[in-house]
């Protein structure tokens, strides 16, 4: 994780439609290429890992949210869940920015 302005520690948390893998792909090369620490289930889980708690863990331990909103993403369980982790951190008083990307209209 790196330092951010505010002096704490920042960790992003990309969540996506496993459909709309390569443009969410792009954006995780495009923001690690700013050294912008984040969890994308494609790089961070292994064949093996429990997939539960791999994306528990970096749910609880994540500052932004991106979220990338297409016509798929907005139907996702998976996308809704890890929307509504964001925004129970958020009115339990933690500090987490909860990021849109717009892919598509939806």
């Amino acid at each position: 994780m790196t330092e951010s302005v505010e002096g704490f520690k920042k960790y992003g948390f990309l969540s996506y439609f496993s459909e709309d893998c390569i443009f969410a792909e792009k954006l995780a090369s495009d923001l690690k290429k700013y050294h912008f620490p984040m969890f994308f289930a494609q790089w961070e889980i292994k064949v093996g890992d429990s997939i539960i708690e791999k994306i528990n863990s970096a749910l609880d331990q994540m500052t932004d949210l991106i979220i990338i909103l297409s016509k798929n993403s907005v139907k996702s369980d998976w996308v809704r869940k890890e929307l509504s982790s964001g925004l129970m951190k958020k009115l339990d008083g933690e500090h987490i920015s909860i990021l849109p990307v717009l892919m598509e209209e939806c």
